[in-house]
Parts: structure tokens; sequence; C-alpha cells
């Protein structure tokens, strides 16, 4: 058996309702408007889900189904309701023998459309069967197989199934530790996926082995644990089978009024649900009641009762139980005539079912042999669809190498490409600077030189001064462009390192403004220094003065005249902040996002008419960067820029 597990349409939950208060499906709008196809799928899920509580209603709809399936070919769908057929005549209905042709109707529709999970159930569910009426080596044959197929498939709700039957197979052979084993196994491998009525039905059948054995404390607790999990369950016949355990523990225990009350409350159940099999077997328990009880009458009444329905439900296996009972009764009662003829009813009900088992057997291997060849076709694509998927997998995983290795190939040409267009664009950069501003510096050095030979030879001193002052001045710029020039060249060609040692930034910031103070004062801007407290520092040296000049330079550079530089230092997040800020021009929203980018750096003029190339910046962040630190910058065009970068603290600070 199994539970199909589908999930079922809104629709369905609305049939289901009206399902269950004996409403026709027929009748329902939402039903009507379903695809054949789809109809047959609702009729199969509320077949298997109303099995228990309206088990005539189930037949109904799996009937109807099946024949919606027949029209439209649908044999996978087919196959799969001649098994759900076969569990509730077997198991509702009672009728073992109308459910194997069912199960093996199911099977061959199973076969031919290859079908593996539903070939897997058919052989359990008639392993099961063969159980029932006692054909214990067909029994252990299809469990066997049903195991095999199901781990072949690792299907672990079928591997559970498969315990339970092959549990009952040694519990007939009276192999009790072996069926335990297996039971308790299915309760684990049902506890992983939550199947509560799967746990229900192996807690009984361990339950039911225990009281075999003769632990009857052990089985009374399994019993227990059983009807508290089928009460949960709302699972009648369950009920009653538990009910019924515990009432044969308690006659074998003297107990006769428990007995008694449990055995009563059993056949409540079992004839709720027109259960045979139950009413039998608690009539009988009844009657034993009643023999220990001085009740003889009463006794024989319910079982002649028993024999009647026995006979009614066309179960030889209920029928031998009446007659062994009957027997064993008349034997405590003395009465040896009337135990002696149930004796022989009992041996004549044995041997026709022994030779119907035979029979029975012989058919099956006939049936098996038409099936062979299809079930060895059906184990040979099982190989094949395996070795494929195997294949599937191989290729899929190259498939994913070769993505992989293509989408590395093309960023490395992504980030070659953008390498060298970099390189280029520093290429232009350094051939504009040299044909324009490194070459107009000589031109403005070698005129005022000759006009200053020519004021010298004239005596014409105060203008000579004034001369060599922009000399001077146009000197020292060209100089600080050509160091930034060959800088930035090194950094761009990865030729540069830094070399990183402890020292104090307060006495940097010192130096820096003492080499910024002729350009300072020119402009009368001051430049002030705070530092609450000594940071030692661990960075290049010369790369953190060479940031500091272009930064303090550039400073003073876009200040008014009168105008004011801070340099200050702070220590945050454990690093230290170094801060050049001015009150000058500020720098425009537009400009600030590419401010430090060498693609689109352009140079600006000074409050003074100082002119420059735009290659500070991008030097400084070049620099900054290979001290392990980052620079930002915060500007408001009128209101001034503050330019900050971080460097690592000396760890012995």
């Amino acid at each position: 058996m199994r539970n199909p597990g589908k999930t079922i349409i809104l629709s369905v939950l609305i049939l289901l309702s009206s399902a269950l208060k004996g409403q026709t499906i027929l009748d329902n709008a939402s039903f009507r408007k379903l695809s054949d196809h789809e109809k047959v799928d609702t009729l199969s899920s509320l077949c298997w889900q109303l099995r228990e509580k309206e088990t005539d209603l189930a037949i109904s709809y799996a009937e109807y189904a099946m024949d919606l399936a027949r029209e439209n070919d649908l044999k996978m769908e087919l196959g799969r309701l001649y098994n759900y057929l076969g569990v509730i005549y077997q198991h509702y209905k009672h009728q073992v023998r109308k459910a194997i042709p069912l199960y093996n109707e199911g099977l061959l529709l199973s076969l031919k459309v290859k079908d593996s999970i539903e070939i897997a159930y058919v052989y359990n569910n008639l392993g099961d069967a063969f159980y029932n009426i006692g054909n214990v080596p067909l029994a252990q044959e299809y469990a066997e197989k049903s195991m095999e197929m199901f781990r072949h498939l690792n299907n672990n709700r079928g591997i559970a199934y498969s315990f339970i039957n092959l549990g009952s197979v040694n519990r007939m052979k009276q192999e009790y530790r072996e069926a335990l084993d297996y039971f308790m196994d299915a309760i684990d491998i049902r506890k992983t996926f939550g199947d509560s009525v799967g746990i229900a039905s192996a807690s009984l059948e361990i339950a039911e082995t225990f009281s075999l054995m003769g632990k009857t404390d052990t089985a009374m607790a399994w019993y227990r644990i059983s009807l508290e999990k089928h009460r949960e369950l709302e699972n009648k016949n369950y009920i009653a089978y538990s009910l019924n355990g515990m009432g044969h523990l308690y006659l074998e225990q003297g107990l006769y009024d428990s007995a008694y009350r449990y055995f009563q409350r059993a056949l409540d159940y079992s004839s709720q649900r027109t259960n045979m099999r139950g009413i039998i077997s608690n009539r009988e328990g009844l009657a034993l009641v009643y023999l220990h009880t001085g009740k003889e009458k009463e006794g024989e009444k319910l079982l002649e009762k028993a024999l009647q329905t026995a006979k009614r439900s066309q179960n030889s296996q209920n029928i031998l139980s009446v007659y062994k009972t009957r027997a064993e009764f008349y034997l405590q009662m003395e009465n040896f005539r009337k135990a002696s003829l149930n004796y022989q009813n009992f041996i004549f009900i044995y041997d026709s079912l022994y030779n119907e088992m035979q029979f029975r057997t012989m058919e099956e291997i006939k049936t098996r042999f038409g099936m062979t060849e299809q079930i060895n076709r059906i184990n040979e694509d099982l190989e094949t669809r395996q070795r494929e998927e195997v294949y599937l997998f191989i290729f899929i995983v190259l498939l994913l190498l070769v993505t992989v290795t293509l989408v590395m190939r093309y960023r490395t040409r992504v980030r070659l490409s953008r390498k060298l267009e970099e390189s280029n664009q520093a290429k232009d950069k350094i051939f504009s600077v040299i044909s324009h501003d490194l070459l107009n510096p000589f031109n403005v050095l070698i005129g005022f030189s000759s006009i200053l030979q020519k004021n010298l030879k004239e005596k014409k001193y105060s203008q000579a001064i004034t001369y060599s002052q922009h000399i001077h001045k146009t000197a020292t710029d060209t100089y600080n462009l050509l160091t930034n020039l060959l800088n930035w060249a090194r950094a761009q060609r990865e030729k540069i390192t830094a070399s990183p040692v402890p020292y104090n930034i307060t006495d940097q910031l010192q130096e820096v403004k003492e080499m910024n103070a002729k350009q300072a004062e020119l402009k009368d801007i001051s430049i002030t220094i705070s530092v609450e407290e000594q940071i030692m520092v661990h960075a290049d040296k010369d790369m953190t003065k060479t940031v500091l000049i272009n930064l303090t330079s550039n400073a003073v550079k876009f200040s008014e005249k009168g105008g004011k530089v801070f340099l200050s230092a702070v220590v945050s997040n454990n690093m230290a902040r170094i801060l050049v800020e001015d009150q000058g021009t500020g720098i425009p929203s537009t400009d600030l996002e590419d401010i430090f980018s060498n693609l689109s750096n352009k140079s600006t003029d000074g409050t003074d008419g100082e002119k420059g190339t735009g290659l500070g910046l991008m030097v400084c962040k070049e620099f900054v960067e290979l001290n392990n630190g980052k620079i930002n910058v915060a500007s408001k065009e009128g209101e001034g820029s503050v330019f900050s970068f971080t460097l690592p603290l000396h760890s012995g600070n």
C-alpha cells in the first residue's frame, strides 16, 4: 500500500467535502470543467483518501476513473488504479482473492508503460496478499522483489513497506527477532518523512510480534501506542485490531472482565466498518471469555454467529480460524464429539486451502513466466536510463567547465583590453604634457632669461629682480611638474613599490608646510597644523611626502589671497587620517566623481593663474593605495575643499 502523495487542487477539496456528505461527484460543476485526464487524477486521489472511511464510495470512484482511463488510453493511470482497488479489496473489504487478480492486471499495465515505481508497489502488495492467505514462500519472494526494486530506485517509502512485509513473513516463520528488526527499521525510515499512518501500523505489527513471543507487558505497551496513534488518525479498523490484541492479552492473564470490555469495544468498531475478519475475531474472543466465566451457551451462540459470518465472507482463512476456535472451545468443555467434528472440519478446510495454495503457486509461476521477459526489459531500461543519466551528468559538468573557462578567458581579455586602453591613454597624457605643459615653461624660461640678460647689461636691476622671480617660480613649477610626471609614469608601469617605515606624521606635516611656505607667502596665505597627539604611521615616507606636497600645493593654488590652509591628522577606525583643508574656490560637483581618474582628469588654473597638468591628484591616488590607504575629497563650489587620505598606524604605537 502507499499514499499517492499528490497535491489536490481547490476543486478537489470541494469534491472531497461533498463526497464525505454522500453527494455524488458527477453533479459538481468544478469537476465537470476538468479534462478527462484531470478527472482520472481527481477520482484516483479521492478513491485513496476515502478508502477507510467510505470504502464503497472509494470503490465507485476507482471504477469510474478506470472507465475514463480506458477510454483515453491512460495506461499508467489505469495500472495505478488497479493497484489501488486491489489494496481496498484486500485491506478494507477483506477479499484477498479478489485483490490478487487486480494486482496482476496492474502489474501488466505498469510493465507496458515501464512504470518502475508502480511495479515495485504491485510486488509489495502481492507479497502482502500472499501473506494474508498463508502462502509464505510467495509472500517472501514478492517482498524481496519489491525491496530490491525500491532500493534500486532509492525510494524510502517503498523500502519501509517492504520491511513490513518481510517482518510479517519472518513472524509467520516464527523468526521473531528478525521480524522485530524489520518493523523497527520501517518505523525509523517513516520517521524521516513524517508518515504517521505507517508508524502507527508498524507499531501494531510490533505489538502482535511481542504477543506471539509471550512478552505480555511489552506487547501491551506497544498495543497502547498503536491504539493512541490510530485514534489520532481516526482509523476505526486499526483501533479495533489494537483493542482486540489487548483483549487477548487480558484473556491470557485471566482478567476476563477487562478482556470482555476490550473485545466488545473492538467488535463495535469492526461492525461500524463491516470488517468481517474483525467481527469474527472479536466474537471468537468473547466466546472464550464466556467459556471461562461459566456462560458456555452464550459462547456457543457467538461461535455459531462467527461461523456464519466466516462462510458469508467466502474467506477460507476466516472459516479455518472459527473451526479451530470451536474445536478448542468444546475440548475445554470436554464435549469431545463436537471438538472432534470441528477438528475434522478444520483439517478438511486446511487441506483444501493447501491444495488451493499449491494451485495458486502454479498459476503464479505460469503468470510470472509470461512476464519475465517484460520484467527483464524493464530492468535493462532502468540500467540504460541510469547510464544515460550518468553520461548526461558528465556532459553537463564538462559543459560547465568549458563555460567557466570561456568566461574567465573573456574576463581576462576585458581586463587586458582595459589595461591596454589605460596604457594608451597614459601615453597620450605623457605626450600631451611633454608637448604642451612641459615645453611652455621652457619657452617662458628662455624668454625671461633673455630679458634678464638684457636688463643686467642695461643695469636695470629692479626689473631684473622681477624677471628673476618669474624665472624662479617657473623653474620650481616645472620641477614639480616633471617630478609628478615621472612618478605617475613609474606607477602606471607598476615599476614603483612602497617601502613602509614607521615615522611621526606630525614631523612630515611640518616639513611640507615649510616646503610650501614661499608659495603661500606670495599669496599671503597662512598654513596651520593641528594634530591632537603623536601619531606614528607605517608607510613609505617619500610617497606620503609627495602626496602631502601635491595636496598642500593645490590648497594654496586654489585659495584666494589672504586665505587659510589647514593641515591635520587624527586616528579613526584604527587608521591615521590626514586632512588638507582650504577655503578656496572649491570643485564643481560634476568634476568630483572622476577627480582622481586618469581617464577624464583635466587641469584647472589657480586663483593667481597658476598652471597645472591634472597629474598631481592621480599620483596622490596611486601612492596612497600603494600604502594600503584610501583618498577622498569633500568640496562645495565657492566654499573650499577637504582632501583626506588614510595610512596604516604603526603597530608599536
